[in-house]
């Protein structure tokens, strides 16, 4: 409802509940008027009539005669012959009242009867003004409440709120604050103020947000040519580590090509003075051996100094890991070893199948190597989340001896090996680090609290679940006969 409505349904209701009850409280009063007022008049109608035989009031009848014939009780007659006036009870009408009498001087009853009606009609009337009078009062108010109360103290302040707040909604900033001048000191008055501050804060609050919001793409243009020199310097620095790399590995294979040459010279030499004499089958091995050696050191080179992008295809975790235990298996004596996968069959990537199978042929020799043929080496993987993306951690997990805490920090460096002799090169960790770097992941080493070491490579993936509890991940489509 309209607040005009609901004042006018409320004054109303108000006036005919005052009314009602205003008509209950005076009803017994009337009665008690109508009764006394009969009585009074039948009282005063015998007295006339004994002591001055004066005729009846206007509305009382005067009867005169004996008990029997004026339809008096003996008991009544008894008590009026001592000289009391009492009232008598009339069964056929009750709208009159009996009073009755002995007059000694005539010697006979007096009975004056005074009828209810009359009063009744001047109650009623009174009724009627009262009515009237209650009704006139409410127009009277409702007209004043109407027309002088209401237009200036409700209803001019709600139309003004509305009118603000529709320029409110419809972005009218310089009408959204209501004048101080229209403002009432009333409640209406103290909503008024607090709208106004509210509006006043917050548009204080939007021209901050404003501002911050300038200074940030500002801060974030700075940031972007910043980190466009970021980048740049990264890559003459890329370019500047490789040269250094490249350094160091000619200093490197320069130390471990020095062996191998100067038995080969050795051999050589042997020969060369003796053309005619048999060479021995054990020089020939040796010779044979010197010669891998030299073979694996130029392979490795190449591997670590070539910068090719990586062939990606959506491949099995689980079976990359596999197929290079079967590769490690038959080159090292890993009969002591115990292999544990725990990977999910279902845990794809994008990757080059070959080049990951490197990285985890170099990471389970490693690991076989470090515990010379007998322990245990645990395979495993779960989802995590990093800087908004999604990452396909792998850990590989041995329990031989840790790691020395001056080589790890350099462990994937060219070269940084403890076991630089005829089954090592130096390069395995340096070309896995290089591989998953071209994926776009990155590889770490670090010691287990009591023994061994592990070994976590971290690969994006663009899946959001699936690593552990048998949900796949994946970032494209992998056949089942693959």
């Amino acid at each position: 409802m309209r607040i005009r409505k609901k004042l006018l349904v409320l004054h109303t209701g108000f006036t005919v509940v005052l009314g009602a009850v205003l008509l209950l409280s005076i009803r017994p009063v009337g009665s008690e008027i109508v009764r006394m007022t009969t009585d009074h008049a039948a009282r005063a109608t015998i007295a006339l009539a004994i002591d001055h035989e004066a005729a009846p009031n206007p509305g009382a009848t005067l009867e005169r005669g004996d008990a029997k014939s004026l339809g008096i009780t003996d008991a009544d007659a008894a008590r009026m012959t001592e000289g009391e006036i009492i009232k008598l009870s009339n069964p056929g009408d009750h709208s009159e009242v009996r009073i009755g009498a002995w007059d000694e001087v005539k010697q006979h009853f007096v009975v004056a009867a005074s009828s209810q009606d009359s009063t009744k009609g001047v109650i009623s009337r009174l009724y009627t003004f009262l009515i009237i009078a209650i009704l006139v009062i409410y127009v009277l108010v409702a007209l004043a409440i109407e027309f002088l109360v209401l237009p200036r103290h409700v209803y001019q302040p709600i139309r003004r709120m509305h009118k603000a707040d529709l320029a409110l909604q419809e972005g009218r900033r310089e009408q959204e604050i209501i004048p101080e001048k229209e403002i009432p000191s009333d409640e209406f008055g103290e909503i008024m103020h607090s709208r106004n501050e509210s509006i006043q804060r917050l548009r204080a609050q939007e021209h901050e947000l404003t501002s911050t919001m300038s200074r940030l793409e500002t801060i974030a243009a700075d940031l972007k040519q910043k980190n466009a020199l970021i980048e740049t310097a990264q890559r003459n620095l890329a370019d500047q580590d490789r040269l250094a790399s490249l350094g160091v590995m000619s200093a490197g294979l320069a130390h471990e090509m020095n062996t191998p040459l100067s038995v080969l010279k050795g051999a050589v030499e042997g020969i060369a003075e003796k053309p005619d004499t048999p060479v021995p089958n054990w020089q020939a091995a040796l010779m044979l051996r010197v010669i891998g050696r030299l073979e694996r050191l130029s392979d490795g080179l190449l591997d670590f100094a070539r910068a090719r992008p990586a062939n990606t295809a959506p491949v099995r975790i689980s079976e990359i890991v596999n197929e290079a235990w079967t590769l490690v298996h038959i080159d090292r004596a890993a009969k002591g070893v115990e292999f544990v996968s725990t990977l999910n069959q279902s845990t794809i990537i994008n990757g080059d199948a070959d080049r990951l199978t490197q990285v985890f042929v170099n990471l389970l020799r490693n690991s076989v190597d470090a515990m010379d043929g007998a322990g245990r080496i645990d395979v495993s993987c779960e989802l995590t989340k990093h800087d908004e993306r999604d990452w396909l951690v792998i850990r590989v997990a041995n329990n031989g001896p840790r790691i020395a805490p001056d080589i790890l920090p350099r462990l994937f460096e060219p070269f940084e090996s403890t076991k630089l002799d005829d089954q090592g090169t130096g390069l395995g960790l340096a070309i896995a680090e290089g591989i998953i770097r071209e994926h776009g992941g990155f590889i770490v080493a670090r010691n287990l609290p009591d023994r061994g070491c592990v070994f976590e490579i971290s690969l994006p993936t663009d899946a959001p679940k699936g690593a552990e509890g048998g949900d796949p991940v994946s970032t494209g489509s992998l056949e089942d006969d693959q």
